[in-house]
């Protein structure tokens, strides 16, 4: 019988080992990742009659298969090979989450030794390439925010390996865990400090609460933190967005930060104009739609002429997943709040019927704020640490009592 837990966990580990060299030195990685963890859902489907524990996956190939079509018939503003190269750019963490979702792999000791060690040596790699100058910074892992992604995600691996049988973390893990997370300073990105306030929530408020807490002290609790993010990122925020990228102190800023608030103001319009299904693949705010064929939309919305969104520079166009959406339109955008819904009520069981439900809450919650805060300006949703994180979120979400043990038993994961 195909061991299909053992092989994803290995691809996890190697996923990890390379996540630094896969932003710049090894970039075909997460696709050959995602092809990979294909191949194991079709073999096993295959040898072991396992369709149905795989219908996520399926659903999902699916309905950006009817993307797909619908881009190169009722719109075509690409290629059908720049079209093709879209289609598995915007599957790939949701195949990383569906294949680990229904393979539902389990550490032992030993994966877990592996795994912190990768954390550690990642965290401590990416903390001293930020002392080098900016040309070898971007030489080796292409921009400084890739320091803070890696120390969030070393982070969470060393806490979702820490976990005890009965669901606790010791305070020596926790704080080997945010001293990972300290490495991530150098970066400097407001996205990074936003996601720290989402951590030091969850492992030392969250984790210690004992009782059940009231849903208006829930939503309190939400308001609270969610402005302590937004007050962290607040001066960004208005540089981008209100300022339109300068900076009327007279600090600097020009029209090389224009790209970023033009792509958001376009996609509305496309999702405004394209009811419901949007640009298509391969049509706007995507690495398909610059880099691989330039997309018309750009020309129809009068984005050519933008620094950064040309056809002789797209720099800028894939600068952060959420304008990606209007290839999809609002039934997109509803497809992905869907998405969220669902792992969020598999976490809520999760935390109702586990022993070690809270902590894997609370590590859950943190790699998907995480990932949902770098949407903001950023596309590494759709880059090698969002399928990592995907994965690791993949295998917490297919989290069982007979697994992880209930809250009655106790028993060892």
């Amino acid at each position: 019988m195909l061991k299909t837990d053992r092989i994803c966990t290995w691809i996890l580990i190697l996923a990890l080992a390379l996540l630094l060299p896969s932003t710049q030195l090894v970039k075909p990685v997460d696709e050959l990742t995602v092809i990979a963890l294909i191949a194991l859902a079709l073999t096993d489907s295959a040898v072991n009659s396992a369709w149905r524990r795989y219908s996520l996956l399926w659903v999902m190939t699916g309905i950006m298969a009817l993307y797909a079509a619908y881009s190169i018939t009722a719109v075509s503003y690409n290629t059908p090979y720049a079209i093709a190269v879209d289609y598995l750019i915007q599957l790939k963490p949701y195949i990383a989450f569906a294949v680990f979702v229904a393979v539902g792999p389990r550490f032992t000791d030993a994966d877990r030794r592996i795994l912190r060690a990768i954390a550690v040596v990642n965290a401590i790699t990416a903390a001293a390439i930020s002392a080098f100058s900016n040309q070898t910074v971007q030489l080796l892992i292409m921009h400084i925010s890739i320091v803070g992604i890696t120390a969030v995600i070393s982070f969470a691996v060393w806490l979702l390996c820490s976990i005890r049988p009965d669901g606790s973390i010791s305070a020596t893990d926790k704080a080997m865990a945010f001293m990972l997370l300290a490495l991530g300073l150098p970066s400097g990105r407001a996205k990074f400090f936003g996601t720290c306030v989402v951590c030091l929530y969850f492992i030392l408020v969250y984790m210690q609460i004992r009782r059940p807490i009231r849903p208006s002290r829930q939503l309190l609790t939400a308001i609270v933190v969610g402005g302590l993010v937004a007050a962290v990122g607040w001066n960004k925020f208005r540089f981008y967005f209100i300022d339109l990228g300068y900076d009327l102190r007279g600090g600097g800023g020009g029209i090389e930060n224009l790209a970023r608030p033009a792509l958001y103001a376009a996609a509305l319009l496309i999702m405004i104009s394209r009811i419901p299904f949007g640009s298509g693949l391969a049509s706007f705010a995507s690495h398909a739609s610059g880099e691989i064929h330039y997309s018309k939309v750009y020309y129809e919305y009068g984005l050519n002429h933008v620094y950064g969104l040309t056809p002789a520079q797209p720099d800028f166009i894939c600068d952060a997943y959420y304008p990606s959406l209007a290839q999809l339109g609002l039934a997109g955008v509803a497809l992905f709040i869907a998405f969220w819904i669902y792992v969020a009520a598999k976490l809520r069981r999760i935390r109702r019927t586990l022993a070690q439900g809270k902590a894997l809450f609370a590590i859950a919650w943190i790699i998907i704020l995480f990932m949902l805060i770098e949407s903001i300006a950023s596309t590494t949703l759709v880059q090698p640490p969002g399928v990592v994180s995907m994965m690791l979120l993949g295998i917490i979400c297919s989290a069982t009592p007979a697994t992880y043990g209930s809250h009655t038993s106790g028993n060892q994961s």
